[in-house]
């Protein structure tokens, strides 16, 4: 069985501190784990239709849209989400399929329950912690 997700708003939801962690646990350290801190802080947006433009507002989690590390950035935080279901994980950017096989179609059911539910709590804890 094969269950495909589309995470919208993925790259908008990435925690900075999950991400500089899991960058120093693959051994991105000191200066370069400094300019990535320095990359995703201190940013703000603001909205400009015409003449008019909204208040600024300064941006807590997510990468810089349309940068090159981006996608990038995004695989490496959700790089160890296999550890958190039964399933074989794919991804691509945010395009992510679970695969899960069993003989008994009940089973089946099961586990792809099981790890859809999984996924949900990787990803729950991510944005509550982001918020």
């Amino acid at each position: 069985m094969s269950i495909f997700c589309d995470l919208s708003k993925a790259f908008d939801v990435i925690n900075p501190d999950i991400l500089l962690n899991k960058l120093n646990f693959y051994e991105i350290r000191g200066i370069v784990n400094k300019r990535f801190s320095s990359y995703l802080s201190n940013r703000i947006q603001y909205v400009q239709i015409d003449d008019r433009e909204s208040d600024v507002q300064h941006i807590v989690c997510g990468v810089p849209q349309g940068s090159i590390l981006g996608p990038l950035l995004y695989l490496i935080y959700v790089n160890d989400i296999s550890t958190f279901t039964n399933a074989y994980i794919l991804s691509f950017a945010d395009d992510t399929s679970m695969y899960i096989n069993h003989n008994d179609i009940n089973r089946l059911y099961s586990k792809a329950i099981y790890a859809m539910n999984c996924l949900y709590e990787c990803f729950a804890q991510t944005v509550i912690m982001t918020i």
